[in-house]
C-alpha cells in the first residue's frame, strides 16, 4: 500500500469506501433510482463529506477504466469534484492498489451497482446501495428509497453498524456462485486484448460451444437437442402471425 494511502487510512473517524462503475457499462443502464446518475451521486456524496470533516471517504474508481474507452472516467470526475478536500481521497482506476485490501480497512461500503458492493458485503461489511444493483434482492445491502434516507443511513450505519444477517448472507453467496461460477465462461485474456482471447486462440471449450448453440436456438435453454434430435429449431407457431402482421 502506498505511503500516502496509509497516511489517509490512519486518520481518525469512520472510513467509507466508495466503489464506482465504468461509464457506459451496460449493467448500469436503467438502474438509477434516487440519484440521476453516477456523476450526480458522486457530486452529492462529496458535498456531504465536505461538510463532515470527521468522516473519511475513499473513492475507488473501477480498474476497468484503464482499458475501456469510456467517454468519461468517474475517477477523473471524482478527483475534480473532491479537489482540496482533506477527508476525501480518490484512487484512480490505474492505481496498483488492491481494492479488497481497502475493504478490510473500511467501516462502510458505498456502491452504485458494481459487484464491489456484493464482494464487500460478503466480507461482513455493511454496504449501502445508491442504485438498483442486480443483487439488491438478497437483502445483504441497505437500499434507501430517498436521498434523505440515503444520507441518514450513511451516518447511522457507521455510528451503529447493523447486525449480521445470516439469511441475507446465504442469499448473497448463492447469487455470487450462480453468476460467477455457473454462468461465467473463461474467455477473457489477462491483458484484455482481443487477439489474445481464448475464444479465438484455442477455439471454444464444450461449455462455450453449448452456450452459443443455446443462443442460436440450436439447443433448448437446458442445453438439450430440440425437436427430433437433429438440433434444428422446431417450427415456431408465431411465425404465421408475424408473416401476416407484416403484410
Amino acid at each position: 500500500m502506498p505511503p500516502n494511502v496509509l497516511r489517509f487510512l490512519s486518520r481518525k473517524g469512520p472510513l467509507y469506501l466508495l466503489g464506482t462503475n465504468v461509464v457506459g457499462d451496460s449493467s448500469t443502464l436503467g438502474k438509477a433510482t434516487i440519484f440521476r446518475n453516477q456523476k450526480d451521486w458522486i457530486h452529492q456524496i462529496v458535498e456531504f463529506f465536505k461538510n463532515r470533516p470527521e468522516r473519511n471517504l475513499i473513492i475507488r474508481a473501477h480498474p476497468d477504466e484503464v482499458w475501456q474507452k469510456a467517454p468519461q472516467k468517474i475517477g477523473n470526475i471524482a478527483k475534480d469534484i473532491a479537489k482540496g478536500t482533506e477527508n476525501i481521497y480518490v484512487i484512480e482506476g490505474s492505481a496498483a492498489i488492491n481494492t479488497f485490501a481497502l475493504m478490510e480497512r473500511a467501516d462502510v461500503g458505498l456502491a452504485w451497482v458494481s459487484n464491489f458492493g456484493l464482494d464487500m458485503a460478503l466480507r461482513g461489511k455493511p454496504v449501502i446501495l445508491a442504485a438498483a444493483a442486480q443483487y439488491a434482492y438478497t437483502g445483504l445491502c441497505q437500499t434507501p428509497r430517498t436521498k434523505e434516507e440515503y444520507f441518514e443511513v450513511l451516518v447511522r450505519t457507521a455510528d451503529h453498524p447493523p447486525p449480521h444477517d445470516e439469511k441475507a448472507a446465504l442469499e448473497g453467496k448463492i447469487y455470487h456462485y450462480i453468476v460467477f461460477k455457473m454462468m461465467s465462461l473463461k474467455s477473457d485474456s489477462e491483458n484484455y486484448l482481443a487477439a489474445h482471447y481464448r475464444l479465438l486462440r484455442n477455439g471454444m471449450c464444450p461449455d462455450q460451444d453449448k452456450f452459443y448453440k443455446i443462443l442460436a436456438g440450436e439447443l433448448s435453454d437446458k442445453g438439450e437437442p430440440l425437436g427430433d434430435g437433429s438440433g434444428k429449431r422446431p417450427p415456431d407457431p408465431f411465425d404465421v402471425y408475424r408473416s401476416v402482421s407484416t403484410l
